[in-house]
């Protein structure tokens, strides 16, 4: 029998978690069903989109703080808070059951191709180490983020003698981005991406089995209201560019976006696919892979991504080489009817 004393302070207890578990599952219903038009440009709503694409891409590590719910309630007795905690739990956790199925490698007909994606770090002085990522994975298609003039210097030549058909812009000094392929491509453009001066790339690959289209992003990393506005309003007009397109589609990038995003979703709406997701197994995170930041949990923020109409029977993650970011590595085709 409960004392005087110990009945209030447990009636307190169970009342402060259950008004945990409402909060739990309304938070789940703002970043899951939240929309987002990707426009936004008032500062209290960056912030808010911002928060929720935080909580999109550590949804599992909410899951497991969520199961303190269940550990507390049964502490103080409460079977059916208990459960209902764990549900919190299964719900926050839900995406990831994607994660452990088994992949099945879909098959491809005619010539496929393999594309690669590297943000090599604007930084980073390994230019052989990079090279040599590069060469092993032997890419028909390469998109590379960060891409320097001094790297351009270094690799640029052993690059063009692989890949002679190359797109290159640059932003800065340190930022620019290049597009190689051996396959030959035409209708190349540099296009708008965001407000804040960078652009993506657009080819038209001439590949054997009819035009295949390419993007190459690099949205700007979410490190303030600002540049997570204009990182989304760059995906944006990479949405409004790729509803424009009849042939089908590959986009390659370091999205700064994570699996399970609302970049992610608006795609997967639009019926586009994570290659890693199809053809790999776990989580595969791509930042960071080194430096300062490798005390946070990994995520994957590094994509490619293709519309419908293609498959991919084969995608896996690479070396760092000196980067904070693993390249992204899928080879993808036409099915049978495709």
């Amino acid at each position: 029998m409960s004392s005087p004393i110990t009945a209030p302070w447990r009636r307190r207890a169970v009342l402060a978690l259950g008004g945990v578990c409402i909060a739990a599952a309304v938070a789940w219903g703002v970043t899951w069903f939240w929309p987002h038009s990707f426009i936004e440009s008032r500062p209290m709503a960056i912030v808010w989109v911002w928060g929720i694409s935080l909580a999109r891409t550590f949804c599992l590590e909410i899951a497991l703080i969520c199961l303190l719910i269940p550990a507390a309630a049964l502490a103080l007795r409460r079977r059916m808070l208990a459960a209902v905690g764990v549900g919190i739990a299964a719900m926050w956790a839900w995406p990831g059951w994607e994660l452990l199925r088994t992949p099945m490698p879909e098959e491809l007909a005619g010539s496929p191709i393999v594309c690669m994606s590297f943000n090599v770090l604007g930084l980073n002085r390994n230019h052989a180490g990079i090279l040599e990522e590069i060469v092993q994975a032997d890419p028909d298609v390469l998109a590379i983020q960060e891409y320097t003039l001094a790297l351009h210097e270094a690799i640029g030549p052993d690059l063009l003698q692989r890949w002679p058909h190359v797109q290159l812009t640059w932003w800065n000094e340190r930022f620019g981005m290049a597009l190689y392929s051996r396959i030959p491509f035409d209708d190349a453009r540099t296009l708008r991406s965001g407000d804040r001066g960078r652009t993506m790339l657009r080819v038209t690959l001439a590949h054997s089995e009819g035009p295949l289209v390419c993007y190459a992003i690099h949205p700007a990393h979410p490190a303030g209201v600002q540049l997570v506005a204009d990182g989304r309003m760059a995906f944006r007009h990479l949405l409004d560019a790729i509803d424009q397109e009849t042939h089908p589609v590959v986009i390659l990038g370091d999205f700064n976006a994570s699996l399970w995003s609302p970049q992610d979703e608006s795609l997967r709406r639009r019926g586009y696919r994570n290659t890693l997701s199809l053809a790999a197994r776990g989580y595969q995170a791509t930042w960071p892979a080194a430096g300062p930041m490798t005390h946070v949990p990994s995520v994957r923020i590094d994509h490619i991504y293709v519309s419908p109409g293609l498959l991919c029977d084969r995608a896996t993650t690479g070396s760092n080489r000196g980067s904070d970011h693993r390249p992204v590595i899928a080879r993808i085709g036409r099915g049978r009817s495709g």
